[in-house]
């Protein structure tokens, strides 16, 4: 499978947060409205820290279809996976590990995207459906910040992987330069 990177830095920030985290988690989508049969999907990304999950759609390009089209396939499938992770009204017709979230007092839906730039229409269109939107600038910024706090001493960072780990890089040997 092709590595995602918003998903992948998506992952780390939350981490950072401290949250436990499963990436890609499959779920049955019944059929239902406009569904002529049911199918998989998956979540990007489940994260829980205490009395709390986020649910989380990473995506680097919305598409093309106009944002009242996609906010509703968006909020759909959160719908539909807080129906099997939840309120577990759904079960999975073949069984594969999922987490059980309906102890959970808050589940959170977030939605991080890299493309369109401006992202105020589908957060306003999105918002209505409990769903909180965020560019991947603002989760770099967090991270950036988050690693800018604690000191990037050669042989300190060797802990994270991938992306992470190349950007604490890129910091410690100033080839990354943050305002």
């Amino acid at each position: 499978m092709v590595e995602n990177y918003v998903e992948e830095l998506v992952e780390q920030w939350l981490n950072f947060d401290g949250y436990f985290t499963w990436r890609d988690v499959p779920f049955w989508r019944p059929k239902k409205g406009e569904k002529k049969q049911g199918q998989w999907g998956d979540l990007d990304i489940i994260a829980v820290k205490d009395g709390e999950a986020i649910l989380v759609e990473c995506k680097e390009f919305l598409g093309v279809k106009g944002v009242k089209e996609i906010s509703r396939r968006i909020s759909q499938e959160f719908e539909e996976a807080e129906d099997v992770f939840v309120r577990r009204i759904v079960e999975n017709p073949i069984p594969v590990p999922s987490p059980d979230l309906s102890g959970k007092r808050k589940v959170k839906r977030l939605l991080v995207a890299a493309s369109p730039e401006n992202l105020s229409s589908y957060r306003q269109a999105l918002t209505q459906s409990g769903v909180e939107v965020k560019h991947l600038r603002e989760i770099l910024d967090d991270i950036i910040k988050n690693y800018l706090k604690t000191a990037l001493k050669k042989g300190t960072y060797g802990k994270h992987r991938g992306l992470i780990r190349f950007l604490i890089t890129l910091m410690r040997y100033e080839m990354l330069t943050i305002k």
